[in-house]
């Protein structure tokens, strides 16, 4: 089996629902070294496989496309992206309003431990309006109404929120 360099690819071993990801780095007939991509894009080590464990290799998938592009979110020039310190006193509310303002893309959880991620379409005293994504295939879902009473925290600019919203702001 030879296996195409310089790409992404699907590594499928010992089960059949699980994969490992990377590019090869080297091969012969018997062995494969291919240097690991982790679910955030980040390189994470090396792994020798004996070809005959290898079930199945796939290239360019929709994940492997999804990774690829969090690579280049990776390889880009970092930059600052926090909001503004405040150095008095501000409500929910106003950390909202200001989330809405940047649009920045955010997690949302509610008492009932339900998870909402997706940008503020709009803001009232009593509720927020949020345009949900799919956070699987990076795309639009539906937009949801959420009162701010549920809400019990709300999440920005971590990890994944950064890299999905690098894909969404590349379609």
């Amino acid at each position: 089996m030879k296996i195409s360099e310089k790409c992404l690819v699907e590594i499928y071993s010992i089960d059949s629902e699980k994969f490992s990801v990377g590019e090869i780095v080297y091969q012969n007939n018997d062995i494969a070294l291919f240097r690991l991509v982790n679910t955030q894009g980040q390189w994470d080590g090396f792994s020798i496989y004996k070809k005959e464990c290898i079930n199945n290799i796939l290239y360019d998938t929709d994940y492997l496309k999804k990774i690829n592009m969090y690579i280049q979110y990776w390889n880009k020039p970092k930059t600052i992206n926090e909001l503004e310190i405040f150095e008095s006193e501000h409500s929910f509310l106003n950390f909202l309003q200001k989330l809405f303002e940047k649009q920045k893309l955010i997690t949302v959880i509610t008492k009932d431990k339900s998870i909402f991620l997706g940008y503020i379409n709009s803001i009232n005293d009593s509720s927020i309006f949020l345009d949900c994504i799919d956070d699987i295939s990076a795309t639009f879902d539906n937009q949801t109404e959420i009162l701010l009473k549920d809400i019990i925290i709300a999440n920005y600019d971590d990890i994944d929120n950064t890299l999905l919203n690098f894909v969404l702001n590349r379609y």
